[in-house]
């Protein structure tokens, strides 16, 4: 008997890269600054629901991402001086503080405003 084949899509394969790449769109960064208690951002998932508090800096929104990737999969970072490093499941990420640039799976992407690294890393 014939049994019926299974086909995964790149898609699914490709999961674990775009949630990271959602976050750090969705978050930014890292959290700095000082937290405004009024604005917190919601995440809804298949492995948790959690809320998290918004910071305002320089005009622009930040969450942790750290803390946004956490209940979602497994993740470390690491700071080394203004550098960030960060790894979601198997997915690797840098950053620099103050920068606008990183890299996400190897690749350079944009972020939509500087990354800032917290003093508590």
């Amino acid at each position: 008997m014939l049994q019926p084949r299974i086909r995964t899509s790149r898609l699914t394969h490709a999961v674990p890269l775009l949630i990271f790449c959602a976050a750090v769109v969705l978050s930014g960064i890292l959290l700095s600054g000082a937290v405004n208690e009024d604005k917190r951002i919601s995440i809804y998932s298949s492995a948790a629901n959690y809320t998290l508090p918004v910071t305002t800096r320089d005009g622009h929104d930040y969450v942790g991402l750290f803390e946004v990737l956490e209940p979602l999969g497994t993740v470390s970072a690491k700071a080394d001086g203004s550098r960030w490093k960060i790894q979601y499941n198997k997915t690797d990420g840098e950053f620099n503080n103050g920068k606008s640039r990183a890299k996400v799976h190897g690749k350079a992407i944009d972020l939509t405003a500087n990354f800032a690294l917290d003093s508590r890393c």
